[in-house]
């Protein structure tokens, strides 16, 4: 059987005969197997229904829906449920290669474990006669293909929104009742959405197109057909051959064939799938296969614009971002996607930028190699032998002459910092203490002067007074550190290192001291100065930007956190548009917690509770226990969204865990400690045991106090809290 099916269509019925006539004893098994599955829809020849009321195991037919290259799916009821199902056979011959069948069980029940409204749910999945089924929620609506279909012919500009979803204008849901335009790149970024969910989960998609996502008269756009993704290799799942996804739709590392291919291809799918949804037509077109490949190979489309009139510059960038030839040109994930598609339709700049002509012209290189070789021998002639090699020595001198001075200027900033380190170290020794043991701070206080007191170098000593400061900082001395910070930032400045990374890293832990202490609209302006540092900076591999608007997200709480959760958003959405960060993850990790603990305070508990999960779930998938730093960032997390669910006894178990953990690891003079302390109260409060309540909430007000300082702006918010919950008894 799976010999036969693997063969072309022309060829089957010959070689079923052939084997009839080679193995007679197996004659009438064969023949009654190709009988049952050309019944049920499950060859290219069939053409007969199952019959109505045909049980399949749980199911029973109700009505055929559709059928594919992947198998026909039925209207079905679920008869231990009484429910209706979309029951989807799929052919046994895509499940019959090495290793094909275990590969469809697991990823089908990887794709069961998705929760998400983008997603139609995978109720159940299993194997009925030899034919693997998937049975799934039953959508009602249509697909965007169905919908293509209907306006064909049309100028894009001249349609509305509810016509994606056959509804009137005057009962189209939100998103839908204006242009069709805004409609789409609506639709687009929901489906980003989920995808960035499968993502997240290990699930690829891998055959994203317009009639594999549905779309409901309420404007909910669903995926579906995940059933046979995810594994490298997936393409074998086929007969003669042939690849997975249509072609239109597929990305070029896909079709050349290549290993290892991972998410970016499910961005590339969905950005074909906007273009064609935004211009009425696909991107590329050929008469042939070849052609086409060919095409899809070049990554050539028309002019998006040129097609609808109503699409400006900037979702023309953001539509070929989606689907460049190259993955790494590419969105880094459907949620970088997904964020510049609500940039968007915000009215917000977006991240996706216009190729630039060094991009340009290595595409045009790569398309024309021989024109492109032609071409560059007759510059070098033209130009002249000599000439090349006077530019080319001119180059290699100045090159040089920057390398030198940049060595030079290392090695007496190595000189200086080894001088210092080896006087404390000397200075800490027995013999040069009179047999007194010197305690670390102590030799901090000394290296903090020897960098003050030393003129040369002011980078190496800049870097250490700022690593003192931020020692400082780390043991809540937020006076001294403030001190040496601002001493480290001004000499970088005065000394010509005003855009240096040094410098960037000084504003951002004097944002940090300044935020410990209450000064918020400060720590803000450091923020700031600082993002504007880093973004002029050469080397941009580090994640400063998102870390600078995360830490700005802080300084809005608890006045504003609308304002702190928009920045959160825009950090993370940076984060991810950056594939340096792709190994970043704990940074990541922690924001989403903050986000969370936000969700909960903006009357979404539910959100951030499923956004904890998230997190909870990442960690785990690292294979090693979470640090002290995370442990506590989920502690402080789950306990604000219980108690932002009014679930206050699991508030207090979690926080009654974390605060002994905080004082045992940091010990009790830490605002960690004072921060766990008072959220502790607070649960306390809550559960009516006010005298516990009070006691603990007084103590974190004076441990704060000793921290910070008595008038301190933190302590001044503590010991407004505290007012509110005690009145009379608030110092």
């Amino acid at each position: 059987m799976e010999s036969c099916l693997a063969l072309a269509e022309s060829e089957q019925a010959a070689a079923f005969e052939r084997a009839c006539r080679e193995h007679p004893e197996h004659a009438a098994e064969l023949r009654r197997r190709l009988g049952f599955l050309q019944q049920f829809g499950l060859t290219d020849a069939s053409e007969r229904d199952l019959a109505l009321n045909e049980r399949w195991g749980d199911f029973e037919a109700l009505e055929r829906l559709a059928s594919g290259g992947m198998g026909v799916v039925y209207r079905a009821r679920q008869l231990s449920l009484g429910r209706e199902v979309a029951l989807k056979l799929v052919r046994p011959d895509l499940v019959w290669f090495d290793g094909a069948r275990e590969r469809f069980r697991r990823e089908a029940q990887a794709v069961a474990r998705l929760e998400h409204p983008g997603i139609v749910p995978v109720y159940a999945c299993g194997e009925e006669r030899g034919v693997p089924y998937l049975a799934m929620a039953l959508v009602a609506g249509r697909s965007l293909a169905q919908s293509l279909a209907l306006v064909a012919g049309r100028a894009p500009e001249s349609l509305r929104g509810a016509e994606l979803i056959g509804v009137e204008p005057a009962t189209a849901p939100a998103g839908f009742e204006r242009d069709w335009t805004r409609a789409v790149a609506h639709v687009a970024r929901d489906v980003a959405r989920a995808l960035a969910h499968a993502h997240e989960r290990g699930v690829i998609h891998r055959d994203v197109k317009p009639s594999n996502i549905l779309l409901r008269p309420d404007g909910v756009a669903q995926l579906i057909d995940f059933g046979l993704s995810g594994a490298d290799g997936v393409e074998r799942m086929t007969r003669s051959g042939s690849q997975t996804g249509t072609l239109h739709y597929m990305a070029p590392e896909r079709l050349r064939g290549e290993r290892g291919v991972d998410a970016r291809s499910d961005v590339y799918s969905l950005g074909v799938t906007l273009y064609e949804l935004l211009a009425l037509q696909a991107p590329f077109e050929g008469a042939t296969r070849a052609e086409l490949e060919q095409r899809v190979l070049d990554g050539r489309p028309d002019s998006l614009r040129a097609r609808n009139r109503r699409v400006d510059a900037d979702l023309e960038r953001v539509c070929l971002a989606a689907f460049a030839p190259e993955p790494q040109q590419r969105y880094a994930s459907a949620a970088a996607f997904a964020d510049d598609l609500t940039r968007w339709l915000d009215g917000a700049p977006v991240l996706a930028r216009r190729p630039s002509s060094f991009e340009r012209a290595l595409r045009w290189t790569r398309r024309n190699k021989a024109r492109a070789t032609a071409l560059a021998l007759a510059l070098v002639l033209l130009a002249g032998v000599p000439s090349a090699l006077w530019l080319q020595q001119r180059r290699h001198t100045r090159e040089v002459q920057a390398a030198l001075e940049a060595e030079q200027l290392a090695l007496a900033d190595l000189k200086v910092s080894n001088e210092l380190f080896t006087r404390i170290l000397r200075d800490a020794s027995p013999a040069h203490a009179g047999g007194a043991a010197v305690s670390l701070y102590e030799s901090l206080d000394k290296l903090a002067q020897l960098a003050r007191e030393e003129d040369d170098a002011p980078r190496a000593t800049a870097r250490v007074l700022s690593m003192v400061g931020q020692i400082r900082h780390s043991r809540s001395d937020y006076a001294a550190a403030r001190v040496e910070l601002e001493l480290a930032e001004q000499r970088l400045r005065e000394s010509g290192f005003e855009l240096s990374p040094e410098r960037v890293l000084a504003l951002e832990k004097l944002g940090d001291v300044e935020r410990a202490l209450g000064e918020m609209e400060r720590a803000r302006e450091r923020y700031r100065e600082a993002r504007r540092a880093a973004e002029r900076l050469a080397d941009q591999s580090e994640n400063w930007g998102a870390r600078l608007s995360a830490l700005e997200a802080a300084t809005w709480l608890p006045g504003d956190p609308s304002k702190a959760a928009e920045l959160l958003r825009r950090a993370l959405a940076e984060f991810r548009a950056r594939e340096a960060n792709s190994d970043d993850q704990q940074w990541r990790q922690s924001q989403n917690l903050r986000l969370a603990k936000l969700e909960g305070a903006l009357g979404d508990p539910g959100s951030g509770l499923a956004r904890l999960d998230e997190v909870r779930a990442a960690i785990a998938a690292r294979g090693e226990a979470p640090s002290l730093k995370e442990r506590l960032e989920l502690a402080a997390a789950e306990a604000d969204l219980a108690l932002s669910a009014r679930d206050f006894e699991r508030a207090r178990r979690v926080l009654d865990e974390a605060v002994v953990l905080a004082r045992g690891e940091l010990g009790e003079k830490n605002s960690s400690v004072a921060t766990l302390r008072f959220q502790h109260g607070r649960a306390l409060y809550e559960l009516g045991r006010l005298d516990e309540a009070r006691a603990e909430m007084e103590t974190a007000l004076a441990l704060r106090r000793e921290l910070t300082g008595p008038d301190s702006a933190a302590s001044r918010q503590l010991a407004e809290a505290l007012e509110k919950y005690f009145p009379r008894s608030a110092p």
